[in-house]
């Protein structure tokens, strides 16, 4: 071998060791890769699932609120129909006591009957 056969067998052997070096960062730099993309899938699995747990409760919370909502407005409407109810009695009452005293005082004043003083 010539000097300048040794020198570029030289210079070959720093290239593949330069490759190398470059090649064992790549994969390196890959595996870290891999590493942080399973982490991160783990990650946002469980941020996924939290997120749904939160709503799940969210939900029944809204549900429980609405059920006690629509249990007070049926209570309304039903204290409503009694309030109805009592003041159809109450004006029937009213009407009667009207009819009754207007009675008196039309016989009242036809003479059919006699005051008293």
């Amino acid at each position: 071998m010539t000097d300048s056969e040794a020198e570029t067998q030289r210079a070959l052997g720093r290239v593949e060791g330069i490759l190398q070096q470059v090649l064992d960062k790549l994969n390196a730099g890959l595996a870290a890769q891999i590493k942080h993309e399973e982490e991160d899938r783990k990650n946002f699995s469980q941020l996924r699932k939290l997120v749904y747990e939160q709503l799940e409760e969210q939900a029944k919370a809204s549900l429980i609120e609405f059920e006690k909502r629509d249990t007070r407005i049926d209570e309304l409407e039903s204290d409503a129909d009694k309030a109805r109810g009592a003041g159809w009695v109450i004006l029937g009452i009213i009407s009667s006591c009207a009819a009754f005293v207007g009675t008196a005082v039309w016989a009242l004043l036809k003479g059919h009957i006699k005051w008293v003083s």
